[in-house]
C-alpha cells in the first residue's frame, strides 16, 4: 500500500493532501525564558509517519542532485554527509588563525518565512529540477495546514502559505537551497564566510589601520539585509555577535571599536564568541571553553551521585561515560596546540574518580580513549 502510494506520488508529481496536515508544538528555546514572548518559542511541526516516509524517498533523489550543483553553497556545512559542527569549527578556527577578525549573524524565524514561489523558481532555474520532480516539490509545499497543540489541546487548523515545516525531512535541504545565493554575495565583498544551517559567520583580516577593513562588514551585512528582505527573510541583530581575534600584543596595538553596525543595528564587540557550542576567546587559547566543559562535567557528575542508588552498575557506567565523555569528545580536534595546563584540566576530568590502576599508559592527548574509564570507581562506590 505505502509502496504503491509512494510510486504514484512521485510519478505524477503530487503530494497527498491528507498528509499535509501538521501539528505544531511550541517549545521554549531555553529554560527560564519569558513564555509571554512568542519569539522565545521554537515551533516544531509533527508530521505523520507516512508523510516522512515519502519525504525520505524524495530526499534520496533530490539531495544528491542539489548538493552536486555548482550553485549550492560549498561552505554550507550542515545537512551534508561527512560534515559536522566539528568540521565547521575546525575550518573556521583555521581560517581565523589566518585572518584574525570575526562576526556572526543570524536569521530570524528563517524556516518559517521561506517564500514557496521563490523556492520553486530557484530549484528550477539554479538547480535544474523540472517536470514531475518540480511539480512534486511544489505540491509538497502548497495547501498545507497546521494546528497548534498546547497542553494536549489542539487549535483549529489554519492554512499556511510560506515556510518549510521545522521537524520535516525535506525542510533542511529546501531551506539551504533557498539561501544558497548568499555565498556568492558575501564573496563579492571579499569577506570569508562559513554557514551552518541559518547561522552565518563572516570574517576577514585586519590591516593597520583597521578602519578600511572594518568597513567591509557593515557594507556586506547591509547588502545581505537587502537580499534577505527581498526573499522574505530578516537578519536578527539581537542574535548577532562580534569579536576580534589575535595575539595579545597585536590586539593591544590596534585601536578597535566597541561597537560594529550589523543590519543597521549596533552590535557590541565581545571578548568571546560562542559558536556551535564552542566558546572562542580573543586569543584562541580555549581556556574559557575548557572551563565551561569542566564546569558542566562536574555539575552532571554531582547530579549522578543522587541517582546512583537507583541505578545498576552497568547503567551508571553508561550514564557517566555518556554525560561526561560526550562533552570531552565534542570538537576536541580544536584542542590541538593548546597549552599543557589547559589540556591537564580536561585530563583531570577523565581521571577524577578513577583508581590509579586504571590510569596505566593514559596520556593527556588520548581524550577519546580516556572516556571509557570515566566513573568506574565513582559509580561503584
Amino acid at each position: 500500500m505505502i509502496t504503491h502510494l509512494a510510486n504514484r506520488s512521485l510519478t505524477v508529481g503530487r503530494f497527498p493532501t491528507p498528509l499535509k496536515v501538521g501539528l505544531v508544538t511550541p517549545l521554549l528555546k531555553h529554560p527560564g525564558l519569558d513564555t509571554s514572548d512568542y519569539k522565545n518559542f521554537r515551533t516544531i511541526t509533527n508530521l505523520t509517519t507516512v508523510s516522512k516516509i515519502l519525504e525520505r524517498l524524495a530526499l534520496a533523489w533530490l539531495k544528491p542532485h542539489i548538493i552536486s550543483s555548482p550553485n549550492y553553497c560549498p561552505l554550507q556545512l550542515t545537512y551534508h554527509s561527512a560534515h559536522s559542527t566539528e568540521t565547521a569549527l575546525v575550518k573556521m578556527v583555521d581560517d581565523i588563525l589566518g585572518c584574525m577578525d570575526s562576526g556572526s549573524v543570524d536569521i530570524s524565524a528563517a524556516f518559517d518565512t521561506v517564500c514557496h514561489q521563490t523556492l520553486v523558481g530557484r530549484l528550477e532555474l539554479e538547480f535544474g529540477i523540472h517536470d514531475a520532480s518540480l511539480e512534486w516539490v511544489a505540491s509538497y509545499l502548497s495547501d498545507r495546514t497546521i494546528s497548534v497543540c498546547v497542553s494536549q489541546s489542539p487549535s483549529a487548523a489554519v492554512s499556511i502559505h510560506v515556510g518549510v515545516p521545522q521537524g520535516s525531512v525535506l525542510g533542511p535541504i529546501l531551506f539551504t537551497t533557498y539561501i544558497a545565493p548568499i555565498g556568492r554575495l558575501i564573496e563579492q565583498h571579499g569577506m570569508h564566510y562559513h554557514k551552518y544551517a541559518d547561522d552565518t559567520q563572516l570574517y576577514t583580516s585586519l590591516t593597520v589601520p583597521a578602519g578600511s577593513s572594518l568597513d567591509l562588514l557593515p557594507r556586506c551585512t547591509s547588502e545581505l539585509q537587502h537580499w534577505y528582505w527581498a526573499n522574505g527573510l530578516l537578519l536578527n541583530p539581537r542574535k548577532s555577535e562580534m569579536a576580534f581575534f589575535g595575539t595579545k600584543q597585536r590586539l593591544q596595538r590596534l585601536t578597535l571599536p566597541a561597537n560594529v553596525t550589523v543590519a543597521r543595528s549596533s552590535v557590541t564587540v565581545n571578548g568571546v564568541l560562542k559558536i556551535l557550542g564552542v566558546t572562542l576567546d580573543s586569543t584562541l587559547t580555549f581556556d574559557d571553553h575548557v572551563n565551561n566543559v569542566v564546569r558542566s562535567c562536574n555539575y552532571h557528575l554531582r547530579a549522578l551521585r543522587h541517582l546512583r542508588p537507583c541505578l545498576s552498575l552497568d547503567v551508571a557506567k553508561t550514564m557517566a561515560a555518556s554525560i561526561v565523555g560526550s562533552r570531552l569528545d565534542y570538537c576536541n580536534a580544536l584542542f590541538y596546540g593548546v597549552t599543557q595546563s589547559t589540556m591537564n584540566k580536561l585530563q583531570r576530568q577523565t581521571t577524577l574518580h578513577v583508581s590509579p590502576a586504571m590510569l596505566v599508559d593514559v596520556k593527556p592527548t588520548q581524550l577519546t580513549y580516556c572516556v571509557t574509564y570515566i566513573g568506574y570507581q565513582y559509580v561503584s562506590g
